[in-house]
């Protein structure tokens, strides 16, 4: 592979809105991300998340299920509402409980 080639196959850049409320969790995968070439910006929370994709509007949503101040879902439904429909990926270490949800609400976005 050609080491001056950009990374992820020409992403450079491309806006990543990571929410996630762990404080080991978010920063490593945030810098993570940014070694890939994206630009990362992470969100510890529903509301802030919500500012930030209204201020910097992403490519893609990246976002744990629980967070302190609500869930994803709550989150998925404020952004697309707001941003219209764009590439959203549901995250959790939480086993058990609810995540199946988030699927249905993607579906009928």
């Amino acid at each position: 592979m050609n080491s001056s080639a950009p990374a992820m196959g020409g992403r450079d850049g491309a806006k990543i809105l990571l929410i996630e409320d762990d404080p080991t969790l978010g920063p490593a995968m945030s810098q993570r991300l940014r070694l890939e070439g994206f630009d990362v910006f992470l969100a510890p929370d529903g509301a802030s998340a919500i500012r930030k994709a209204r201020a910097f509007p992403p490519d893609l949503v990246l976002s744990d299920m629980r967070l302190p101040d609500g869930t994803g879902e709550d989150v998925f439904r404020q952004i697309t509402g707001t941003l219209g429909l764009l590439p959203y990926i549901f995250m959790t270490a939480f086993r058990g409980g609810s995540t199946g949800r988030a699927p249905r609400e993607s579906r009928r976005a």
